[in-house]
């Protein structure tokens, strides 16, 4: 089921954000994973997503 248009992709300039995101990226796998990101609606996905990066800035810092 999806709760957002298509067009919302564009909208969103969802396309930009991954072109961006894999001409930072240094390996190929990486690129493969940037170029292969969705828009995700469902909470029970998005919330440990943002907890593991999270988690990931925190080891940066």
């Amino acid at each position: 089921m999806k709760l957002f248009p298509e067009s919302a992709i564009y909208q969103l300039e969802f396309d930009k954000i991954k072109v961006l995101l894999v001409a930072h990226c240094k390996t190929e796998y990486a690129k493969s994973k940037a170029e292969n990101l969705r828009i995700h609606t469902k909470k029970e996905f998005i919330e440990p997503q943002l907890q593991q990066t999270h988690e990931y800035k925190l080891l940066l810092l």
